[in-house]
C-alpha cells in the first residue's frame, strides 16, 4: 500500500498549523521559491527498531543558478505500515548547509506525520555542486523513527515530500517526493 501525499497537501497546511498551534497567514502572502528544488537521492533505507531520522537530508537545490527558499514552503513527512515518529511535539530547525542560522523548523504532528515549514528567506548554491541545500542539522534531530519487526522488508515507510504553495518556479514535479523503504528494498 503506497502513500499518496498529492491528496493531503492541499489541505494540510491549515490542518499542520492548527495542530501545531499556530497561526494561519493570509493566502498569497509569501513569494514563491525558485529553482529545481528536488532529492537528490530519493530513495533510502531504515531498519526494524528505533533508529534517530532525519527527515529532510536528501532535499537539495538542483539548478546550476542556484535556487531560492521562501517562507511557505512546506516538507511533509509520512509515515506507513506501523513505522511510527516520536515524540509528538519534538521540534528541530532547519538550516542550508554551510548557511548560518535557521531557516526552519520540522515538528512531529502526530505518531504518522513531521511537518517542516521554512519561516526564512535565503538563497543556496546548487547541490550538486556545493552541497549546499537544506536539511535538519546535524544527525541528531531528536526525531525517532520506530519501524515494527512485523513490517516486511522490501515495505514503504516513510516518504517525504515537498511543496510551496506559492508556486515552484523552476519545479520539476519528477523530484518532488523521497520514499525510505525497509532494509533499501522497493517494491
Amino acid at each position: 500500500m503506497g502513500i499518496s501525499i498529492k491528496r493531503i497537501t492541499a489541505g494540510l497546511t491549515a490542518a499542520v498549523v492548527l495542530a501545531s498551534g499556530g497561526v494561519i497567514a493570509s493566502a498569497g502572502v509569501a513569494s514563491a521559491s525558485s529553482g529545481s528544488w528536488g532529492y537528490k537521492y530519493p530513495v533510502g533505507t531504515v531498519a526494524h527498531g528505533s533508529q534517530t531520522f532525519n527527515p529532510v537530508t536528501g532535499l537539495w537545490c538542483l539548478t546550476a543558478a542556484g535556487c531560492d527558499y521562501e517562507p511557505g514552503m512546506t516538507i511533509i513527512i509520512q509515515a506507513a505500515n506501523g513505522a511510527t515518529f516520536s515524540p509528538v511535539g519534538a521540534t528541530t530547525s532547519i538550516s542550508p548547509v554551510f548557511e548560518p542560522g535557521p531557516a526552519g523548523t520540522c515538528t512531529v504532528v502526530n505518531h504518522q506525520l513531521v511537518s517542516c515549514s521554512i519561516t526564512e528567506s535565503g538563497h543556496v548554491a546548487n547541490g550538486s555542486v556545493s552541497g549546499d541545500g537544506l536539511i535538519a542539522p546535524g544527525f541528531n534531530t531528536g526525531i525517532t523513527l520506530t519501524v515494527p519487526k512485523s513490517t516486511p522488508s522490501g515495505a514503504l515507510v516513510v516518504q517525504d515530500h515537498w511543496y510551496d504553495p506559492s508556486g515552484m518556479a523552476g519545479d520539476n514535479p519528477a523530484d518532488n517526493e523521497a520514499n525510505f523503504y525497509v532494509h533499501g528494498k522497493g517494491k
